[in-house]
């Protein structure tokens, strides 16, 4: 990876900042730093894409109805399709 500019580290602090609070702005922006952020981007992605299976809780009402809505959004998530109808 190639050496970040003043941008790219003001950026990567500003995040840190956001998730870390203000201590984040007495630490060192480097590469190393922007490889661990993107490591937990990668698996954050990856815990939304399998909470996509974890079943919502019912309301009252058609329990068979909703679960059989809640996969086929499921479905349509998981294969990049976004339904407007549904």
């Amino acid at each position: 990876m190639s050496g970040m500019d003043y941008g790219d580290k003001e950026v990567l602090k500003e995040v840190l900042v956001k998730w870390y609070g203000p201590q984040a702005n007495a630490w060192n922006m480097n590469d190393a730093v922007l490889c661990v952020v993107l490591k937990m981007l990668k698996e954050i992605d990856r815990c939304t894409a399998i909470m996509h299976f974890v079943p919502q809780p019912l309301a009252y009402g058609s329990s068979v109805s909703q679960l059989g809505k809640d996969y086929i959004k499921k479905f349509w998530v998981c294969s990049g399709i976004t339904p407007r109808f549904i």
